[in-house]
């Protein structure tokens, strides 16, 4: 008998991390998707909001200050949500050292 401990071999390790990585790798990516979606979804309920607004105007000079204030809105809500989205891919992609 050996006095050293039972050491799990270089191939079971090896799967074991390589399954570790695919199924975080997966979940990553199933969270940005999942993001992904419900920025399209308030983007696109945003969109229509503004055209329900466009609608109501009585004057140009409404429709042009109406436009100013939904581009500027959502500027504002694409940059976080870009930023969102960055952070989430950067999680999703390794540690890479030159």
């Amino acid at each position: 008998m050996s006095d050293q401990p039972n050491k799990p071999s270089p191939q079971s390790s090896v799967g074991e991390t390589a399954e570790k990585t695919f199924s975080a790798a997966l979940q990553g990516a199933k969270d940005y998707n999942t993001k992904f979606i419900e920025f399209t979804q308030a983007n696109t309920e945003a969109a229509f909001a503004f055209a329900q607004k466009l609608w109501s105007v009585k004057s140009p000079a409404d429709m042009v200050a109406l436009s100013v204030e939904h581009s500027r809105k959502q500027i504002d809500i694409l940059t976080k949500q870009t930023k969102e989205l960055a952070e989430l891919a950067q999680k999703l992609t390794p540690n890479i050292k030159s």
